[in-house]
């Protein structure tokens, strides 16, 4: 395992700061790939990692035409977060239902 302490130094007040953004943001990934906050999800105070998760799993599952620009950036924030998460405890508790969305709107991009 590696040593991600110098990747960040308190993960969930991070995740309120994502929370506070739309997914679309383009400071999202940034956030995540520079500080990491996800290296180890359930250490995490879980309100605001449920918050995000929630959000997430809403904007890859919505049928909504409109989402379209949302649901891309979705993707490529659940594609962060899956390798980010050293645990694999995003995938178990969250992930399953996004490979069928994800990999669709790969296929149409």
């Amino acid at each position: 395992m590696s040593d991600h302490s110098s990747s960040f130094t308190s993960p969930s007040p991070l995740l309120y700061l994502i929370n506070s953004l739309p997914l679309s943001s383009l400071s999202i990934p940034g956030l995540l790939s520079s500080h990491k906050p996800l290296v180890r999800p359930s250490q995490l105070t879980q309100q605001p990692l449920n918050k995000f998760l929630n959000r997430l799993n809403s904007a890859l599952l919505s049928k909504h035409a409109d989402g379209g620009a949302e649901r891309r950036a979705a993707c490529e924030i659940a594609r962060l977060v899956v390798e980010q998460d050293e645990e694999g405890y995003v995938v178990m508790q969250w992930g399953k239902g996004w490979v069928g969305t994800c990999l669709s709107a790969v296929s149409v991009s």
